[in-house]
């Protein structure tokens, strides 16, 4: 009977509730659309960055507190063998490879740049990290081949088919030349991968480094939400095992990511901090109006019997409805707003980019949260005053008012 009650009286001045549900709505639809948006950027963050380290990686346990000390932290055979065996045991692995990272310098004629280089095996890619853009990808037997980024091929001057010498350290501090030749040339989507990383055969790497072992085991599991529970499992077995080596979860080695993801949690956060006040003002003005302009009427309510806590309650009853209708018309107004984005083709360029990022909002059930809390908590809180206000006047004085 209250809530009956309630919506009769919100829909008494179809001017005013008209304006409420527009106030509440458009907030709560360009929230929609704002959470939608950040959803996606940090969605996308995490997959590329899942793809560039894979769930978790297994290294020597000082690899990545000394690793200029490669003779100290490389994995050698049995060691690669007896973690490779654990993993094996494990339903949630669907694939691991061994990875062997080096820092030389690269030079093509009278043109040289520093140059972070990756071996992998060609046979049993875990992590992409890139597009080929021209020539093609190492495969499986290649030896004595490398993969550049667009930006260094152009620097260096280079097409696939052309060879490149590397001058490197090795394992043992001395020096060793490589002549390679290009395979191919990705595209990696940020300046830094594409100016200063390569990918050589694994076999090559260390035929460079002048080592068998490797860095790390790069390991990729089923489903992303399944790398703490596996990463736990894990850890309790290296240790029992007693290897030597740590494990290390994929947002843990990306440095970056909880900044970055941070950083939009924060605009998220303002936007939200920003519309919850303007639609708290905004109502908190058209309810203080409506209810002073039923005084008389509260005063007849308290005549007949009816408490203070019953007029508080029906007052913030209409408060509460028109949150959840100018909520609910939010979502939709956001939905259509998400749409007009998506379907638009804009897009903007991240820091570091190489191209520019389609501008997407991700319309999903969990975008939708935020903005209907916003939207009913604003006109809850701005609701509670005018109605406390009306609920304490006095039966003679509010009948006496014209």
């Amino acid at each position: 009977m209250g809530l009956r009650i309630a919506l009769r009286n919100v829909l008494r001045n179809p001017r005013r509730t008209v304006l409420s549900l527009v106030i509440i709505s458009l907030g709560t639809g360009m929230l929609f659309a704002v959470s939608g948006f950040v959803s996606f950027i940090t969605d996308g963050i995490t997959e590329s960055t899942v793809e560039q380290y894979g769930n978790l990686q297994i290294a020597d346990i000082d690899l990545w507190e000394r690793a200029d000390d490669r003779l100290v932290t490389l994995m050698e055979g049995e060691r690669v063998e007896q973690v490779s065996a654990l993993l094996d045991e494990l339903p949630d692995v669907t694939g691991y490879a061994a990875n062997l990272t080096f820092t030389s310098q690269i030079q093509k004629g009278s043109e040289s740049s520093l140059l972070f280089g990756v071996g992998v095996d060609p046979a049993n890619r875990i992590l992409a990290g890139y597009e080929i853009a021209r020539g093609e990808d190492l495969k499986p037997g290649d030896r004595g081949k490398i993969v550049i980024g667009r930006l260094l091929a152009d620097n260096l001057g280079v097409e696939p088919g052309d060879y490149v010498t590397l001058l490197i350290a090795t394992v043992n501090g001395s020096f060793n030349t490589g002549r390679l030749q290009v395979a191919g040339v990705f595209r990696g989507f940020e300046e830094f991968i594409e100016s200063q990383f390569a990918y050589v055969p694994i076999e090559t790497a260390q035929l460079l480094l002048n080592t068998t072992g490797v860095d790390k085991l790069v390991v990729s599991l089923t489903d992303l939400d399944r790398t703490e529970p596996v990463a736990a499992i894990l850890r309790e077995r290296l240790a029992s095992a007693d290897l030597g080596v740590e494990l290390r979860t994929w947002d843990v080695l990306a440095t970056q990511y909880e900044q970055t993801v941070s950083m939009f949690t924060f605009i998220l956060g303002a936007v939200s901090l920003g519309i919850f006040i303007l639609v708290l003002f905004s109502i908190l003005e058209v309810l203080t109006m409506s209810f002073l302009e039923r005084t008389r009427e509260v005063g007849t309510l308290r005549a007949i019997g009816t408490k203070r806590h019953h007029v508080f309650r029906l007052f913030l009853s209409e408060g509460i409805l028109l949150g959840i209708f100018g909520g609910l018309l939010g979502i939709l107004v956001g939905i259509g707003l998400g749409f007009a984005v998506n379907h638009s083709g804009m897009g903007w360029m991240p820091p570091g980019s190489l191209e520019e990022v389609p501008i997407l909002v991700k319309m999903s059930p969990v975008s939708a949260i935020t903005p209907l809390i916003i939207a009913m908590l604003s006109t809850l809180v701005s609701a509670i005053f005018p109605a406390w206000h009306s609920a304490r006047l006095a039966v003679v004085d509010a009948l006496r008012t014209q």
